[in-house]
């Protein structure tokens, strides 16, 4: 493990709590040794050790559940963007399990840090407390940590289950693992939905009211069953926000029974030569939803050829009117917000037997891929393997500029 210790410098603002103890006179420094620019790829993680010294006159005691313990305060009045999910709590990144540290001890914690998946560089701030009793004195660690581009190579290998990497212009598949494995393919379904649903020619301002038929659980809009919505705000709720409960409205909205619904989704599917693809509901949630990396890769491109339905997938946020005013959605995709990619659609998804699913268009120098990842085991992982992905076939020169 690379040891990289930071400095636990005095910061006046966090100086006596409000109650005595002794804690609240115990002090904490440490010599540097090594930095505190910590560098990280983006979506990884590193281990950091901080070490510290007890220069007070009495003892940092813990017994029971009461510990010394170091919190991610953050800047800013934030919450530390890089926890892990080795990390006690969202704001507890480590206990030093030592019973006590008596005057004169030095110690040290080892904290693991995930990484964003948005290059930058952040500051962070971690703080030493005995659990829920005080904070320790002069005992604050400041680091500034680069996310940068994960390294191409051996050591950055891809694990999802399958993959396929499309040049949007082309439609030819550049790249791939098990792209024609059938599997589960959660909310990236919606997709599909919208497509027969425009098809369908669906007047985007008439309105709809949710129904107690449209909840199936999953991700949903949190407004009241009976609120009325336009289509165009279902639409994006769909696809944006990656909600069941608008996903199903827009279909109802056709006017299409179910089953018929259902079989303009298959037929749509056959048309666009996905001939391994099978669709069993509009929003997803059911296993029955099968595609194939490169199928997928194929309805993509077909859907993110449709303005409409691109401009909305590319939006980080949106506001859904309702009589109560307008409520906030955000994108699930959340490559929007990374300033190192130029993102132009994509949609997420999950459920337990599809692990987590991400499509999304992506462009650089002209050059436009479309990356799709199935069977990931966690959200993080599929959007960093969707940039490792792009960022090799855009190494390599694979794509033809548009």
């Amino acid at each position: 493990m690379k040891r990289l210790l930071a400095t636990l410098v005095v910061v006046a603002s966090c100086a006596a709590p409000s109650f005595a103890d002794a804690a609240t006179r115990a002090y904490a420094s440490s010599g540097m040794q090594g930095a505190t620019a910590i560098e990280i790829p983006a979506g990884g993680t590193k281990q950091i050790t901080l070490k510290f010294r007890n220069t007070g006159t009495h003892v940092w005691r813990g017994s029971g559940k009461l510990y010394v313990s170091l919190y991610a305060t953050a800047p800013y009045a934030r919450k530390s963007v890089f926890k892990d999910g080795t990390w006690p709590s969202a704001i507890q990144a480590a206990k030093l399990r030592e019973a006590l540290v008596r005057p004169g001890e030095t110690g040290s914690v080892v904290v693991t840090l995930r990484a964003p998946t948005a290059l930058g560089t952040y500051r962070e701030q971690f703080q030493m407390a005995v659990e829920n009793k005080a904070w320790i004195y002069n005992a604050v660690a400041r680091l500034s940590i680069k996310v940068v581009a994960p390294q191409l190579g051996a050591s950055n290998g891809v694990h999802a289950e399958a993959y396929a990497v499309m040049d949007a212009k082309t439609g030819e598949i550049i790249d791939q693992r098990n792209s024609d494995d059938v599997r589960s393919i959660a909310s990236i379904t919606k997709l599909m939905t919208v497509m027969v649903a425009h098809d369908s020619g669906l007047n985007p301002d008439a309105t709809v009211a949710l129904t107690r038929a449209d909840e199936v659980g999953g991700g949903r809009l949190r407004v009241p069953i009976g609120t009325e919505l336009t289509v165009r705000d279902l639409v994006a709720s769909t696809i944006i926000g990656s909600a069941n409960n608008a996903a199903n409205a827009v279909a109802r909205a056709t006017g299409l029974s179910d089953k018929e619904f259902l079989r303009r989704m298959d037929e749509k599917a056959v048309a666009l030569g996905m001939t391994h693809s099978r669709f069993a509901d509009p929003t997803g949630i059911e296993v029955e939803n099968l595609s194939t990396a490169k199928e997928v890769a194929i309805m993509a491109r077909a859907a993110f050829a449709d303005e409409w339905i691109a401009a909305f997938s590319a939006q980080p946020t949106y506001e859904v009117a309702t009589s109560k005013g307008p409520h906030l959605i955000k994108n699930t995709n959340k490559l929007v917000n990374d300033t190192s990619l130029h993102v132009t659609a994509g949609k997420t998804g999950f459920i337990n037997e599809a692990g987590y699913t991400l499509v999304t268009r992506v462009q650089k120098d002209g050059r436009e891929l479309i990356v799709v990842v199935l069977g990931c085991d966690t959200v993080t992982q599929s959007f960093r393997e969707a940039k490792v992905l792009a960022e090799r076939a855009w190494l390599q020169g694979k794509t033809a500029a548009r």
